[in-house]
């Protein structure tokens, strides 16, 4: 995703630090083809389906869709923590 310039530039330099520190060695293909309109924006419905087939552990978010109850919930449910990205950089510092 960081080599789309659109999304790479709502990166923020702490976020890509800590990305870059504690992160890449963890980084996974997922193959999200099956979806499931859980979000009011279908868009990030792709989202939410590359966190449950990837078993994350948190989705780093600052959208509003992604943080509606429904979509909280339905992550919750399968372990998954919303997060934003100055609580992942806090997490990431603690570890």
């Amino acid at each position: 995703m960081l080599a789309y310039p659109d999304i790479a530039n709502l990166i923020y330099p702490e976020l890509l630090r800590a990305f870059r520190s504690h992160l890449i060695q963890d980084i996974e293909v997922v193959d999200a083809s099956e979806t499931r309109q859980i979000c009011r924006d279908p868009d990030d419905d792709q989202v939410i389906a590359t966190a449950l087939y990837g078993m994350v552990d948190y989705l780093v978010t600052e959208d509003d869709d992604l943080r509606e109850a429904a979509v909280v919930r339905a992550l919750k449910d399968a372990g998954i923590t919303i997060v934003s990205m100055g609580d992942l950089i806090k997490l990431l510092d603690q570890a």
